[in-house]
């Protein structure tokens, strides 16, 4: 059983961290955060905390993809990581200040405030409870099927002989590269969090990380959910619970990505199709509403699709390729410019460019 100092370590990794590195992406006072989450304190500090966590796993994906191909150790690949997530937070932490600073000297006319009616702080609190419930049984009935022998195996080998991919985590014995999985370096990551943490890889994939990304998806959907009643923003908590009610009622099957959230939220797979997923939705709505600098977090968010899974290669990549077919040609019909019509899906493609780097390294290593 974990002891205190170890979770209270995990748990810095997993929350302060990327809020503080979140800050890299706090805008200026003249300038706005993506889908009109400046309306509300609430709905800033979510935005800087998904697009600082977004920050950190990608920043680790792009490590790890250059030292697992080259049969780099575990303790190697820790101490780059370690260097770059601390630069990344250091940096965050130096535009907080800055922001703060030059925040202090500007007026500003509008500012966020944690104000709330009191029919929406009811109807948050119903969330939370619904939230509360579904982590309880998620970390109290735990599901086990034939991947726990695979991903986990591979989070505890690379932790305790730190070889990456190399093992067979049937038998232990040395092989060549498991270049099929290579790419997706989840299972990594999670031997990262338990080489810092001190907490056995089963447990923090067991009952630490499901918790956790559920967790993140509620925080996603409750994004997704200001873009879409920009108007009607009292019905945010209202939407996220309608969300987490057909979650909940969705196990209809072993493969829906609902199930996937409630049974294997460990693993990739869970991750792309309820995280990575909602994520290129949204920023791909901001895009079509004309926020170009979306775009960089459709990147990074390709980047964290490849860390779940390789497939994400060329899933990812069909829904881009849809959405730069579906924006170029209502942009040719609307403004009857071929021109304005390539530049709108200039982002897009921007956001796709991370998965045709992963097929060639795939292709490579594969």
């Amino acid at each position: 059983m974990p002891d205190l100092y170890s979770i209270t370590k995990l748990l810095i990794l997993l929350i302060p961290v990327p809020f503080l590195t979140g800050g890299l992406f706090v805008p200026s006072s003249k300038g706005k955060y993506p889908g009109g989450v400046e309306d509300h304190l609430l709905f800033k500090l979510i935005h800087i905390y998904v697009c600082g966590l977004l920050l950190q796993l990608a920043i680790f994906e792009i490590i790890a993809l250059k030292d697992i191909p080259d049969q780099r150790s575990m303790t190697t690949l820790t101490k780059h990581y370690d260097l770059a997530c601390l630069t990344a937070m250091i940096l965050g932490i130096c535009c907080f200040a800055y922001r703060f600073i030059t925040g202090k000297k500007e007026k500003k006319e509008k500012k966020a405030g944690l104000h709330m009616p009191k029919r929406q702080v009811f109807m948050w609190l119903v969330l939370f409870v619904l939230m509360g419930l579904q982590v309880f049984y998620f970390v109290t009935h735990q599901h086990l099927d034939g991947d726990d022998s695979y991903y986990v195996a591979q989070s505890l080998l690379a932790d305790k002989t730190g070889d990456l991919y190399l093992r067979d985590p049937n038998t232990g014995y040395v092989g060549a590269l498991d270049g099929r999985h290579a790419m997706a370096a989840l299972p990594v990551f999670i031997a990262w969090l338990s080489r810092h943490s001190g907490i056995h890889t089963t447990i923090i994939a067991h009952s630490i990380m499901g918790p956790f990304f559920l967790t993140l998806m509620y925080l996603i959907y409750t994004l997704i959910g200001v873009r879409l009643l920009r108007e009607k923003k009292d019905y945010i908590p209202l939407f996220v619970f309608l969300v987490g009610l057909w979650y909940v009622n969705s196990n209809v099957s072993l493969f829906t990505a609902e199930t996937f959230a409630y049974t294997r939220t460990w693993q990739g797979k869970a991750v792309f199709g309820n995280i990575c997923v909602p994520l290129a939705l949204m920023w791909l709505y901001d895009i079509f509403k004309n926020e170009k600098k979306s775009a960089v977090f459709l990147a990074l968010t390709s980047v964290v699709s490849v860390l779940a899974t390789t497939a994400s290669v060329f899933l990812l990549g069909i829904l881009l390729g849809m959405a730069c077919v579906t924006l170029g040609l209502y942009k040719l019909i609307k403004e009857k410019s071929l021109k304005k019509a390539v530049i709108s899906v200039l982002p897009v493609i921007a956001g796709m460019i991370p998965l045709l780097i992963a097929g060639v390294i795939y292709i490579k290593i594969g």
